[in-house]
């Protein structure tokens, strides 16, 4: 259940430990009803809904030869390839991936839903077939500085899958951000206060941790309980409001200074290709050149601190 940053090094270690490459798993009926790939095809999902009346799959062999690993479908198509594990944060129970949300965001109907002068305004946003929440952030006309989408999509580059899927739309004759949020979603400070969420297949532990790794490389010097929000269909902690990030600031943000970050060999790894080409490619449309630097200084900082 957990992201890749979270579980990659316990799978190694575990996997060193019995000698094994690659695991293999059912039980859990994939939404995509194909057999999918997590952490580069170490992780296998092969249950596709193959009781057609009830889960509306198809039957499913994975052949196995050698190193290569292939899917040959009831229906007679062969070799097929397990399809990668879609990130779906925050909608995990909505058949619709990452794509499709994105098309609801930027081209369905926007109603408000609050009416105060909030910095983040609540809207639904309805298409013939979906309606979800968003929370709507309002940008200075032709800002380049977009934090909300940069946070959006470095989270992406690193496989972390916390941030909710983000998009940059005009409403109400306003350029700003929409980003989803999930219709029952809860924030820290109401889990708090509720003590709901303790059965969680994620450690809430793990999770914190891989996001104060990610609050240090992005520098939110504001992170609070209000901007951290779980779905109660999985307990997989979501981040919003990242207003105050990205400073130009080479350090850790104040509150995670003492802070003893986990930053492992897979959080290793998924900086490390997080190179300066990368990141000016995949962010020179919402960051400037000082925060790019800033970004790529941080980035190496937590690789220097990595294996602790």
């Amino acid at each position: 259940m957990c992201n890749e940053l979270i579980e990659g090094d316990e799978l190694n270690a575990a996997f060193n430990k019995i000698g094994a490459k690659r695991v293999v798993m059912g039980h859990t009926t994939a939404v995509t009803r194909q057999v999918q790939q997590r952490m580069g095809g170490r992780v296998i999902e092969i249950d596709t809904g193959m009781l057609t009346a009830t889960y509306r799959g198809s039957g499913n062999a994975l052949v196995i030869e050698g190193d290569k690993v292939s899917v040959v479908n009831q229906r007679g198509k062969a070799k097929l390839s397990p399809i990668e594990h879609p990130l779906r944060v925050g909608h995990e129970s909505l058949a619709v991936d990452e794509d499709g949300m994105a098309d609801i965001l930027l081209n369905g109907d926007i109603l408000e839903l609050t009416s105060d002068e909030a910095a983040w305004r609540l809207v639904q946003v309805s298409t013939d077939e979906y309606a979800v929440f968003a929370y709507f952030r309002e940008l200075p006309a032709g800002e380049r500085f977009v934090p909300e989408l940069a946070a959006f999509k470095l989270d992406r580059m690193l496989r972390l899958g916390m941030v909710p899927v983000t998009v940059r739309r005009e409403f109400d004759g306003q350029s700003g951000t929409l980003q989803f949020v999930p219709t029952d979603g809860i924030s820290e400070r109401k889990r708090t206060v509720t003590g709901t969420g303790t059965s969680m297949y994620c450690s809430l532990d793990k999770q914190i941790g891989a996001m104060h790794v990610f609050d240090a490389l992005i520098h939110n010097s504001s992170r609070s309980p209000s901007s951290m929000l779980y779905s109660p269909d999985d307990w997989l902690l979501l981040l919003i409001d990242h207003a105050n990030s990205f400073t130009t600031n080479d350090e850790r943000p104040a509150h995670l200074k003492n802070i003893d970050l986990a930053v492992g060999e897979q959080w290793r790894t998924a900086l490390q290709e997080l190179d300066d080409k990368t990141l000016r490619e995949e962010l020179a449309d919402v960051l400037d050149q000082q925060r790019l630097v800033a970004l790529s200084n941080r980035r190496d900082a937590l690789i220097s601190n990595s294996g602790n």
